[in-house]
């Protein structure tokens, strides 16, 4: 699916923002949780720490109860005495002084009785091989650990609810066994008492004797073991330091954090429709900020269909301003690149015409000129015709289609017959000195480059009145550049005449192409590798030198 550069920006921010909302409510919600889960261990083991205290403490009631009740005299008197209703009030009077014992018994070994005290008075109860054996286990156990009371079946009650137990013998001064005191406290009632959590209706607590359960609010659970979960549950467990046992609570964790979940879930759709709304606001937004772009790449659509005079607006100094700015400056100058080609080759069009000027009837003027050069010898007439020959050469040499790059030593040669003819048309009032060095000779120079410099020196340098007027020509390679001087010891020019010359306003009327065109051609051949210069003072001549790369190939520097 192709999608548009401002969909691109608006569904990226989008996306981002979605995604930074889900990850930070994701991290608060896992941050709130592990705090909330902290905040209900810690509450958790403050209650069960208290629950533990009042575990224990009434525990130590009851076997405090059970330790004053053996040591007591007046009981021991009244068992062997046999007086049950007194030991039945003896008994009821420690049972009434801690109201968590469930009941407090009396077995008497030697006649088989067994007296129990609860809230419905004293009961004689039959001695059964279960409540002998539930006596003997809970005397082994307190005697194991004294502190610790056995959890046990009541086998004399008729519900056969479970009891904690604290059982010690009731010895005479000789050493008699009297009777075997027992002390029962209710589990139900420790339950209620230590366990119960109104407040909490969605944790499990229990009292454990290792994985055995001792009290718990399911009372079918009790002398089972214990299911522990694999996950999702806190667990918290504390020691109870008297009595041995723990006490532990469980609770789902997706309860406890179940308000944090729907904050969560709320959070996030508050922050689907804020994202909605931003999203809105955003493609406006982006709408505005993508404006110039968008007519940024109008006018580079206009600029490829070739549009050159559009430009893009700029707005701002920001990066797209920049960018726009750019933009325009480029197309600038593209434009001015182009104008310059066109004149470039208008100008070279031009240059093609002037030389196709040179080469109207070439044979008919070569056959002419031969002609009248052959007769000449017939005549008797040698430097006539020596000049024809010249004037020959240089018309050949001229208007050849060889290229637009000659050879040094072809441009001299040009020259020698050019100044052989403009010697015979001043009557030898000047004479040229020509100096080249061999390895300049086979340099390759635009054609038609020094004869004009000779043509200008010949017609406005010189005092053609004078018979001793000289111009040097000299063509050397210096420090990898090619030095050709043309040189003469004529009147000389002011700084003004020099420009005018520089810009063309004199020419020469033999050739048609002035120093400006020689300017402008090393401009096009050779861009600012190459150079014109003009010396000159009044009355001390003129020195014209021009500067070009060395080249040894003809095509190397061909437009």
């Amino acid at each position: 699916m192709h999608l548009s550069f401002r969909a691109k920006i608006s569904l990226t921010i989008i996306t981002v923002s979605m995604a930074i909302t889900c990850v930070l409510s994701m991290v608060f919600y896992q941050q709130s949780a592990r705090t909330v889960q902290n905040n209900y261990t810690q509450a958790q083991m403050q209650q069960l720490t208290a629950c533990a205290k009042a575990f224990d403490d009434t525990m130590l009631d009851a076997y405090s109860a059970c330790v004053y009740a053996v040591n007591d005299e007046t009981l021991r008197q009244c068992i062997q005495q046999r007086d049950l209703n007194q030991i039945g009030d003896i008994l009821d009077t420690y049972r009434s002084k801690n109201k968590n014992i469930d009941s407090i018994s009396c077995y008497l070994p030697s006649s088989q009785t067994f007296l129990k005290v609860n809230a419905n008075g004293l009961t004689e109860v039959q001695v059964t091989e279960e409540i002998t054996q539930t006596l003997q286990q809970v005397l082994e156990g307190n005697n194991e650990n004294k502190l610790s009371p056995v959890y046990a079946r009541d086998a004399t009650s008729v519900t056969q609810d479970n009891l904690f137990f604290y059982s010690k013998k009731a010895v005479a001064l000789g050493g008699e066994e009297l009777a075997q005191i027992t002390v029962g406290v209710n589990e139900r009632e420790i339950f209620f008492r230590c366990l119960q959590d109104e407040s909490s209706q969605d944790t499990e607590r229990f009292i454990l004797d290792g994985d055995r359960i001792l009290s718990a609010a399911d009372i079918y659970s009790l002398n089972t073991q214990i299911t522990w979960p694999d996950s999702g549950v806190l667990v918290t467990d504390v020691a109870m330091p008297t009595t041995e046992y723990h006490i532990v609570s469980i609770a789902e964790r997706s309860q406890i954090t179940e308000p944090l979940r729907i904050v969560r879930n709320r959070i996030l759709l508050i922050a689907g429709f804020l994202n909605a709304a931003f999203a809105v606001l955003i493609f406006f937004v982006v709408r505005y900020l993508m404006k110039p772009m968008e007519e940024l790449r109008s006018s580079m659509q206009q600029v490829s269909g070739g549009n050159l005079k559009v430009r893009a607006p700029v707005y701002q100094n920001d990066e797209i301003g920049q960018l726009s700015q750019g933009f325009n400056s480029m197309i600038a100058q593209i434009e001015g690149l182009i104008e310059e080609l066109v004149t470039e080759k208008m100008l070279k069009k031009e240059a093609e015409i002037e030389a196709l000027q040179y080469q109207i009837t070439p044979h008919f003027m070569y056959n002419t000129l031969n002609s009248i050069k052959y007769e000449a010898i017939l005549q008797g007439s040698p430097n006539t015709a020596e000049l024809l020959e010249a004037f020959i050469e240089l018309l050949q040499l001229s208007a050849s289609d060889r290229g637009a790059f000659i050879t040094v030593k072809q441009e001299m040669h040009m020259v020698q017959n050019y100044v052989k003819l403009q010697q015979f048309r001043y009557a030898d009032c000047f004479q040229v000195t020509f100096d080249m060095q061999p390895e300049a000779e086979t340099c390759y120079v635009p054609r038609l480059l020094i004869q004009p410099l000779v043509e200008n020196a010949i017609l406005h340098g010189i005092d053609h009145r004078k018979r001793d007027n000289q111009i040097a020509i000299s063509v050397l390679c210096d420090n990898g550049a090619l030095a050709i001087k043309v040189e003469d010891h004529g009147e000389g020019m002011t700084s003004e005449e020099i420009q005018k010359l520089l810009d063309g306003q004199r020419k020469s009327k033999f050739s048609g192409i002035g120093v400006s065109n020689i300017r402008e051609r090393l401009r096009l051949y050779y861009g600012g590798k190459a150079e014109l210069r003009f010396y000159s003072e009044k009355g001390n001549g003129t020195t014209a030198v021009i500067l070009l790369p060395i080249s040894y190939d003809a095509e190397e520097y061909t437009i």
